[in-house]
């Protein structure tokens, strides 16, 4: 725990194993997907992602009030689903978003902009990942945001 204390952009795998709590007083929007592009690269099912972020919500005692579920590529900006969380959070329907991974909610540039400017609005307060951990410092948040805003940092273009 030292190290990632020290080094905020670390990928902390299975972030649900760690000792730390959030205690967090935030309403999540829980949002589940799985590309349409590459079928044979899935790491997990909409199902399975959904019972881990369940489980780590249980965990981390964070309220789920909406399930989001999508089977499309994030690729390209334009899904349905995905854009109608944006604007139940302006209108204070949750305040934080609950993904397997970073990638699950962006992995283009405007969708991934549209996370980040909620959140410098205070909109989303808390981006929550089981597959990930960041902490709360300005390195934090920006190793965030940078993930978030990519959200294709992990693979070659």
């Amino acid at each position: 725990i030292q190290f990632l204390a020290q080094n905020p952009l670390s990928i902390y795998p299975l972030a649900s194993t760690m000792t730390h709590k959030s205690f967090s007083m935030n309403k999540f929007f829980l949002y589940a997907r799985k590309s349409t592009d590459e079928p044979d690269r899935q790491i997990l099912s909409i199902e399975a992602q959904i019972d881990e972020l369940k489980e780590f919500a249980t965990q981390e005692q964070l309220e789920i009030v909406e399930t989001f579920v999508e089977s499309q590529t994030a690729k390209e900006p334009g899904r349905p689903i995905f854009n109608n969380m944006p604007s139940l959070i302006k209108k204070g329907k949750a305040s934080g978003i609950l993904a397997w991974h970073p990638d699950r909610l962006a992995r283009n540039s405007i969708d991934g902009g549209r996370i980040i400017y909620l959140y410098d609005l205070g909109k989303i307060k808390e981006l929550k990942f089981p597959t990930f951990w960041f902490d709360a410092t300005p390195q934090g948040n920006l190793s965030d945001s940078s993930i978030v805003a990519g959200g294709r940092g992990f693979e070659p273009r």
